[in-house]
């Protein structure tokens, strides 16, 4: 989840899913802000960008095919974020 308020705008989500492809269920850690969800970090992350083409019904044109890119993100392990040198705490 981004909770940058200019993230959400024009209409866009501002969470996103991640896979975690590991031998064993990670979990995530517990919040540092109560209220906000845990700040973690993504070991392995990879982006698979893709054509949605759910949206496409028979017998419409080509050009109105209503297709869409999408993308998958997956990652081999989760961990709590660590503190960048320089950045402010909350």
């Amino acid at each position: 989840m981004d909770l940058d308020p200019e993230a959400g705008k024009f209409g866009r989500s501002t969470e996103v899913k991640v896979k975690v492809v590991a031998p064993q269920q990670p979990v995530p850690p517990p919040s540092t802000v109560p209220g906000y969800p845990p700040a973690v970090e993504f070991e392995g992350l990879t982006l698979t960008p893709y054509v949605d083409s759910q949206r496409c019904k028979p017998g419409r044109s080509s050009g109105d095919c209503r297709s869409r890119m999408a993308y998958s993100l997956r990652a081999t392990a989760a961990r709590p974020a660590s503190v960048v040198p320089g950045s402010v705490a909350t």
